[in-house]
């Protein structure tokens, strides 16, 4: 591991000694001044051109910010950065209170990132981590003094966005493959996740007077984590006469930054200030984390029987660490950084390993920028006396008058003068407004008000030293129109033609008729004003049928038909003379029952169609009559249940429930002898009487 780590440092070097020198000589730069008019005085000076920003550095993780957090502040775009870092800590009786153990832990980490245009980053971090703990071993445990993480991977992206010129808001997504136990890749069952809401705030555009700039950065986020899937089951207490395995697992989780889920909680600030034309930023941070997956039952049975450092809690599922540091770039490319991470509150040990007691960590960072550095700029400045005074500009102005139809003011009406960049007006209680001066030239004026349809006028100013007068009319918007959607298909659920006719009256109870062809697809739109309407769908080769509509508002409404083909030989007829509807064979029901049998409901599609294209008809009584067989008072009630039936059928097909009747008459009305079966067979009928007509 410290041979790939000297590998990066010596590249980087190379990068670093190379900015330096390409730095050494200023550029300098003239800038001439073009005139327009003769000079006058010529003031020749020399000035400093100020120092841009410093790049964005990375994280000790992955991802551009302070040390442990990411900020929101975007970088510049088509740029990428380079660095490394090393870590470093050492202490005695850390994981194991009173075993003289003592661990020593050297990490490090070569970071990239890269800035793309809309405030986008990517950026790759490759970790590892070597830890030695030096202690008495017992025969029952059989793990190495030395534990090595070789070439974890971070990975991830972050979008930023400015809210306002101090505040920026943004998100990240961090991922983490951990490398496996002997193993050279990366153990994916091991794999974290994590996304956080980023915010940063500049104080140096807020408070520009504060006596030190400062910038605020705050994260806030959850992270899956995966990573004790590398080291497998732990040990239970049960099974081991000493708790040398439990100190074992611990020294492997802590060596291989094995932890948990969490939501974490990061607060950063920096107060970068100039000095020799360097920037020196102190960094302070305060880190929270909860971890989420709460204590290990297993490594929970080794409590009564451990004892670790600090007297944590075995299933304590905070911790807290402070950070300190300063952040030094020599050159606005060029950065050292270094600093300490102290652990205010560790983790159970049946929780997440413990944090470092201290970190000591330091970092070399390179951003390839388009600038090269400070320049010195040659500027001659060059001194001339124009005239400034700009000619005056006849101007005019538009003077209005809004009324509606009857010649009433219309106040509070809308004015927009419509491609320019006039304010918006509106006009007073006479309907009068007048425009800001104007060019003469032609306009375009807009007029809206809620209710009434907007209007544009095309107005001439001419004269500029009167204004131009314009009247202009609304139309007041008539009550909405509804949409009623027909469909009409066939019994085998194929669109139908033909043609609809719509009648029925509005709110205002005006009288509706009109007439709507059906589109190939069987599809027609009715636009209606909200009222109640009769929909009827009329065609010679189908039979009659109509919907009922009640529209109080303006809703969607779908309406769909199914319509029936006529049959060869009709079986029902108008009777005029004897003011009864006619039909030529029986209405079938099943035995002793109110059911209707199928093959009868074809006669009763064509009476609905009869009363629906004869509105004239205005009652008609559906009659139940039954055969002597029986008691009388089950065969009244079957004669009314059976005449229920069939006026219900019919209003099921569009006949209005008003101009129907039905009335059972058992056995008090036969039409014949009841002598034989065949003759009781006739007596069991329905018949159609026509009460009322539209002439009487």
């Amino acid at each position: 591991m410290l041979k790939n780590i000297l590998m990066h440092a010596s590249l980087l070097a190379v990068l670093l000694v190379s900015t330096v020198v390409s730095a050494e000589e200023p550029t300098v730069a003239e800038t001439p001044v073009v005139a327009e008019t003769p000079v006058v005085a010529e003031t020749p000076a020399v000035t400093n051109a100020p120092l841009p920003d410093p790049a964005p550095l990375p994280t000790l993780a992955a991802g551009s910010g302070l040390f442990q957090t990411l900020t929101a502040v975007p970088g510049t775009p088509w740029t990428f950065g380079l660095a490394m870092h090393m870590e470093f800590f050492r202490y005695t009786d850390f994981l194991v209170a009173n075993q003289n153990e003592t661990n020593s832990r050297t990490a490090g980490g070569v970071h990239f990132q890269m800035f793309f245009p809309h405030a986008i980053e990517a950026f790759a971090t490759i970790y590892s981590m070597s830890n030695i703990n030096e202690r008495q071993y017992v025969s029952e445990t059989s793990e190495p003094s030395t534990q090595m993480a070789l070439g974890d991977f971070l990975f991830g992206a972050k979008y930023s966005h400015r809210i306002t010129p101090f505040l920026n808001l943004g998100g990240a997504l961090v991922g983490r493959l951990y490398s496996g136990m002997a193993e050279v890749g990366p153990d994916l069952s091991a794999t974290s996740l994590g996304f956080h809401l980023l915010a940063s705030l500049d104080g140096r555009t807020l408070a520009p007077n504060a006596p030190l700039p400062f910038l605020v950065h705050l994260n806030l986020g959850y992270v899956y984590d995966g990573s004790s899937n590398v080291l497998g089951d732990s040990p239970r207490s049960a099974d081991y006469a000493t708790v040398e395995p439990l100190y074992g697992y611990m020294v492997q989780a802590f060596a291989l930054g094995i932890s948990q889920s969490r939501v974490q909680f990061s607060l950063g600030l920096e107060l970068p200030f100039k000095v020799k034309g360097m920037t020196l930023s102190p960094v302070v941070e305060y880190g929270f984390r909860f971890y989420t997956d709460g204590a290990d039952d297993t490594l929970m049975g080794w409590r009564h029987r451990v004892a670790v450092n600090g007297n944590v809690a075995a299933d304590d599922t905070f911790s807290q660490n402070l950070m300190v540091g300063v952040r030094w770039h020599i050159r606005p490319q060029v950065a050292l950084s270094a600093g300490v991470d102290l652990a205010l509150d560790y983790p159970g040990y049946a929780v997440a390993p413990p944090l470092p007691v201290y970190n000591v960590f330091a970092m070399l960072s390179y951003h390839v920028a388009e600038s090269k550095g400070p320049c010195v700029a040659e500027i001659r400045e060059v001194v001339k006396e124009v005239d400034r005074t700009p000619p005056v500009e006849p101007m005019g102005t538009i003077h209005g008058k809004v009324t509606d139809e009857k010649g009433a003011p219309v106040e509070g009406a809308t004015i927009d003068f419509v491609g320019t960049q006039l304010p918006r007006q509106a006009t007073d209680a006479q309907g009068m407004f007048t425009s800001m001066p104007v060019k003469p030239g032609s306009y375009t004026v807009r007029v809206g008000k809620k209710d009434y349809h907007d209007q544009d006028l095309q107005v001439t100013v001419v004269r500029t030293d009167a204004a131009t007068d314009v009247t202009m009319q609304l139309k007041a918007k008539g009550p909405e129109q509804c949409s009623i959607y027909v469909f009409v298909k066939d019994e085998e659920g194929k669109p139908v033609g033909g043609t609809l006719r719509v009648e029925g009256k509005s709110m205002d109870e005006k009288e509706v008729k009109q007439e709507v062809a059906l589109s190939a697809e069987g599809k027609a739109e009715v636009k209606v004003f909200p009222g109640a309407y009769e929909i009827i769908y009329s065609e010679p080769e189908h039979l009659t049928r109509s919907a009922t509509v009640t529209l109080p508002k303006c809703t969607v409404t779908p309406v769909e038909l199914i319509v029936k083909k006529k049959p060869a030989k009709s079986t029902a007829q108008i009777n005029r003379k004897q003011r009864q509807i006619t039909i030529t064979e029986r209405i079938q029901f099943k035995l002793d029952s109110a059911e209707l049998l199928a093959e009868s409901l074809i006669i009763l599609d064509e009476v609905a169609a009869l009363m629906i294209d004869n509105p004239e008809i205005l009652e008609l009584e559906v009659q139940g009559h039954t055969d002597n067989k029986g008691k009388a008072d089950h065969n009244l009630k079957l004669s009314q249940d059976r005449a229920d039936a069939v006026r219900e059928y019919l209003v099921k097909q569009g006949v209005k429930g008003d101009r129907l009747t039905s009335k059972g008459y058992g056995h008090t009305k036969p039409r014949f002898a009841n002598i034989s079966s065949r003759l009781r067979e006739k007596n069991r009928r329905v018949e159609f009487k026509i009460n009322k007509m539209k002439e009487d």
